[in-house]
């Protein structure tokens, strides 16, 4: 006959008594687990692995969409006589990053806007509060939201306040603009680092 000890309880172990004694013991020790929260602190640990687990699936990881995109086009305005949409992202932490945008018509309304975006739950949004934009040296409350899909990386304007960042015409509302097949590597890395778009999003995300 074997013996069970359990703080204190002595559970026989005879034949056909043996379903009975596990089930005592089970109840026992979930008593002592209640008894020192070990059962809510495994609750809440495990609710806040779950809650971690659905943001990191929920929340596009900013690896996967670092890189360059970029359409090029036909403008009337250009020496050239072509123009280009530009889009940079390059991640800063696991839940910062930083991005660019150069949008430009036809006829040449440019949007020139760099900044800071930060994770907030599933989205990935930039608040300007009160900044001054580099366009037309207005301050704006632009908030901006950038939503990847499968095919693209759009951009919401919510409350329509960005368009301070762009010229008559042109705005940073865009949807199918960058495409992922168009996504490149940034092979100038250290030289964007240096760049006053670079530093100034980085100094203006500190002063927030």
């Amino acid at each position: 006959m074997g013996i069970i000890r359990s703080s204190g309880w002595r559970l026989g172990w005879r034949a056909g008594g043996h379903k009975s004694a596990i089930w005592k013991c089970y109840l026992m020790m979930m008593r002592l687990l209640r008894s020192h929260n070990i059962l809510r602190m495994i609750t809440l640990l495990l609710a806040s692995q779950l809650t971690a687990c659905a943001l990191a699936q929920s929340a596009p990881q900013m690896a996967a969409l670092a890189g360059r995109y970029d359409k090029h086009f036909k403008s009337s305005a250009a020496d050239t006589g072509y123009d280009d949409d530009v889009l940079e992202i390059v991640p800063i932490t696991a839940n910062s990053t930083y991005v660019r945008i150069h949008t430009a018509t036809p006829h040449g309304s440019i949007c020139g806007f760099s900044a800071v975006f930060w994770r907030e739950q599933s989205d990935w949004v930039y608040r300007a509060h009160g900044t001054a934009t580099a366009v037309n040296s207005a301050t704006t409350n632009c908030v901006l939201k950038m939503k990847p899909t499968r095919t693209a990386i759009n951009f919401e304007d919510v409350g329509g306040e960005c368009r301070a960042y762009c010229g008559a015409g042109n705005d940073l509302e865009t949807k199918g603009l960058f495409l992922r097949s168009s996504r490149r590597r940034i092979t100038y890395l250290p030289r964007l680092r240096l760049s006053h778009q670079y530093l100034e999003a980085l100094a203006q995300n500190a002063a927030k």
